[in-house]
């Protein structure tokens, strides 16, 4: 594989190496990444007027989600994109252009995307220019189920893996099971389940419906305020389906060390958050919420055959939060991986670690968020400030599903799995 440079973010595309203008190409080391690509739904300018937004502070209930059992807004009608016309950045007057490759460089802006199902491939915009994508071996791209360009099943099973697929023939390795049962998704697909606590994080942990021999990828996905996702099953209700035509993942819903909030000091813990006491706790700016999942994430490794050089992680409100401003600083580059960050998310609470100057190499990221989301201001600072380190960072508006709430207020648990589509 090639590892390309130009001036604008490298995107990797299997044993291809396509990039824009006149990029040098070098062979790719085994210490970098092989990232996938996005297969992006409708991308946001940054600088788009948006109607008028609240910021509240971290303190005050910033991470308070509204998922209860339909506030996830499943089924929820998307957005649309115009995968057809690139209008210059520069033009008032929306003039279009032909989107093709022959385009590459022009003028665009970031709503633009162009895909063509017939070479399983597309365009789509950052920061004014073109950049090629394509979808991995088994999908293709298509707008047809969401009216998003998304990667979806082509159809001819070269992602079926082979081996055990039968979920009582995984055994979760040497991780100590307190229950160990099997889910059943609402699509009728059947996952092995082992319920686990390491360093005080409690973790739903899915093992894989189709195995290829190979090592596993973790996908983890961290709650918002209240867990719900949690302890009412919610995440896997609405990511399970998903989860279970994934070949090799290991999917894990991990519960926060407090019981309630992945931003909010570690203790006290709570075994309920419906009184609403947690919020007592206070922002957790020594960062052992991080801690927590660092050591949850390494007792996983320690018991499973888990590829270390990419994971898959998720969050939503408190659970972006606590992955932009305190896990990313303190681990990202012992932990390299591609972040989907649903209605949630902060700048820093304090330095760096590590390095930050090679943070491109290490960390995707896409943040989304709901028209008329209260923490808005917060979600965009944040990504501005690791587009501003050269990240590959994506801002993505979702129509709402729940036009009273200003929270969390689209389908964001279901979210997670388009863009982690794209990642894995």
């Amino acid at each position: 594989m090639k590892h390309c440079f130009s001036s604008i973010p490298a995107v990797f595309f299997g044993a291809a190496c396509l990039t824009l203008m006149f990029s040098s190409c070098s062979d790719k080391t085994e210490a970098e990444i092989d990232w996938g690509t996005m297969s992006d739904a409708e991308q946001t300018a940054t600088d788009a007027s948006e109607d008028a937004q609240t910021t509240v502070e971290a303190g005050d209930d910033a991470g308070l989600d509204t998922e209860g059992d339909d506030a996830s807004g499943q089924g929820g009608e998307e957005e649309d994109v115009d995968a057809g016309e690139c209008t210059d950045a520069g033009d008032d007057a929306g003039e279009s252009m032909d989107s093709g490759a022959s385009d590459a460089g022009a003028g665009c802006t970031q709503a633009d995307q162009y895909c063509n199902e017939d070479d399983n491939g597309g365009m789509r915009c950052k920061n004014g220019s073109w950049v090629p994508w394509t979808c991995r071996e088994g999908t293709k791209c298509s707008r047809a189920d969401s009216g998003y360009l998304s990667c979806v099943d082509d159809g001819t099973g070269s992602d079926a893996g082979s081996g055990p697929d039968t979920p009582a023939q995984f055994s979760f390795g040497t991780l100590n099971c307190t229950t160990r049962d099997t889910y059943t998704t609402p699509g009728g697909s059947k996952l092995r389940r082992c319920i686990t606590t390491i360093g005080g994080v409690a973790m739903k942990v899915f093992g894989p419906a189709k195995v290829s021999g190979g090592p596993l990828t973790l996908a983890i996905y961290l709650h918002g305020d209240g867990a719900a996702p949690y302890t009412d099953n919610l995440a896997p209700k609405y990511q399970g389906d998903w989860a279970a035509k994934q070949t090799d993942l290991l999917y894990v819903v991990a519960r926060a060390p407090n019981g309630c909030a992945w931003w909010r000091a570690v203790s006290p813990v709570y075994s309920s958050c419906s009184n609403g006491q947690y919020a007592s706790n206070p922002q957790d700016t020594a960062g052992k919420n991080a801690d927590a999942l660092k050591a949850a994430i390494d007792g996983l490794r320690g018991a499973l055959d888990i590829d270390e050089s990419k994971t898959l992680y998720a969050g939503s409100s408190g659970g972006s939060i606590m992955l932009t401003a305190s896990w990313i600083p303190r681990y990202g580059d012992a932990y390299p991986g591609a972040y989907v960050l649903e209605c949630g998310g902060e700048e820093p609470w304090d330095d760096f670690l590590w390095d930050e100057d090679g943070i491109a190499d290490v960390v995707r990221m896409t943040f989304v968020y709901g028209t008329g989301e209260r923490l808005y201001d917060d979600i965009r600072d944040a990504y501005k400030f690791y587009d501003r380190l050269g990240v590959d960072a994506w801002l993505i508006k979702e129509e709402p599903t729940n036009a009273q709430s200003d929270h969390c207020n689209y389908d964001q648990l279901g979210n997670v799995t388009l863009h982690w589509t794209g990642y894995y």
